[in-house]
């Protein structure tokens, strides 16, 4: 009887260390949806820059402005860099106009056919803007008969064109819609609109919308995944 009870006893103590055992072989399984291993990848940078065309309402008037901008291009997605501008035709009252600064543009869907960008310029420029005005001419006093008391003839009245030089600070966002020919070449057509203060009162003479073209070159020769 006692032979009986201790086997039993030795049963019992090794069921519970086997089951635990076979427990350890099992592999464990992931929980659905946990995420696969971590990629990283090199990235690339790039000169990007563009000779652009812009049709611009000055003085309001549409004049044309030849200029461009470039900078590094990061990962084919933000461009940082700087650009300017300058009318090439005065109107009828702009003689002259030039401006640039900081330009920053961002970029998405360079891999596909057709893509967009967000651009913007911040700086300053000048210009020569020209008024008509009128002058009052008042002549000598002249003798009633030569000897006697002198008497004022009556004002004449001339035109006299004017020039005057201002410098002003400029703000011109843009949206552009991109025509990607290959990985580092794309037509880009926007439109945007030039903001323009401390011109003196010419302000509005030197805002107003704008549209354009450019031809940009550059950038990473890999374009990103979509």
């Amino acid at each position: 009887m006692r032979r009986t009870i201790l086997a039993l006893a030795m049963l019992a103590c090794i069921s519970p260390v086997a089951r635990a055992e076979d427990g350890d072989d099992q592999v464990p399984t992931s929980p659905a949806g946990a995420q696969g291993p971590m990629t990283i990848e090199r990235v690339h940078n790039g000169f990007a820059g563009a000779p652009e065309f812009k049709i611009a309402n000055v003085d309001g008037k549409m004049g044309p402005f030849l200029g461009g901008y470039g900078g590094v291009l990061l990962d084919n997605t933000l461009l940082l860099g700087a650009g300017g501008y300058w009318l090439l035709d005065e109107t009828s009252r702009v003689h002259s106009m030039g401006y640039g600064g900081f330009v920053i543009e961002w970029l998405q869907r360079l891999n596909r056919p057709v893509g967009y960008s967000v651009r913007g310029l911040i700086g300053g420029g000048t210009a020569t803007t020209t008024d008509t005005v009128s002058v009052y001419n008042y002549p000598y006093p002249q003798p009633l008969d030569g000897r006697g008391p002198y008497v004022p003839g009556p004002p004449s009245t001339s035109l006299v064109t004017v020039h005057t030089h201002t410098d002003f600070f400029v703000a011109e966002p843009q949206a552009n819609v991109l025509f990607n020919l290959s990985p580092r070449l794309r037509v880009s057509l926007g439109g945007g609109y030039r903001f323009v203060a401390g011109a003196w009162g010419d302000d509005g003479r030197l805002r107003g919308a704008t549209g354009s073209i450019a031809l940009q070159f550059g950038g990473s020769p890999r374009p990103p995944k979509p």
